[in-house]
């Protein structure tokens, strides 16, 4: 009759190949995503938003403005989601608020910038030889 130990060490001896295989199975995924086929990311631009996420932007842009009034810096923030003017963009945002229901005082706050954008004009642009 095998002594008690035998049969441990018996016991053991079976699970070596299934960790050896699950290491080896780990080791060669890894290989593969990292070195042979990594993920491609796409270059992105924020004027590829959809109008929902151009919204949350513009928003966001909109709170720190309710924050700092900084008007020209909301200008160069707007500016980076396409050729159109930061009124444009804005008027554009709050319309989407207004369809999808966002709160009061997010839209509050869109209007607030829209005003403050039509009441103060932007400054010219300094321009080269």
């Amino acid at each position: 009759m095998p002594s008690p130990e035998h049969l441990r060490s018996r016991k053991l001896s079976r699970y070596v190949p299934l960790i050896v295989g699950f290491l080896l199975g780990i080791a060669a995924g890894l290989l593969y995503g990292w070195f042979i086929r990594p993920t491609q990311i796409p270059e992105t631009t924020p004027s590829s938003l959809s109008e929902e996420y151009r919204a949350d932007f513009v928003l966001m842009t909109a709170e720190a403005y309710a924050e700092d009034e900084d008007i020209q810096k909301v200008r160069q923030r707007l500016s980076v989601l396409g050729p159109q003017s930061a009124e444009e963009v804005t008027s554009a945002a709050l319309s989407f608020a207004l369809a999808n229901e966002f709160s009061v005082l997010d839209i509050s706050i869109l209007k607030n910038l829209l005003d403050s954008l039509k009441e103060i004009e932007p400054s010219p642009e300094i321009r080269g030889p």
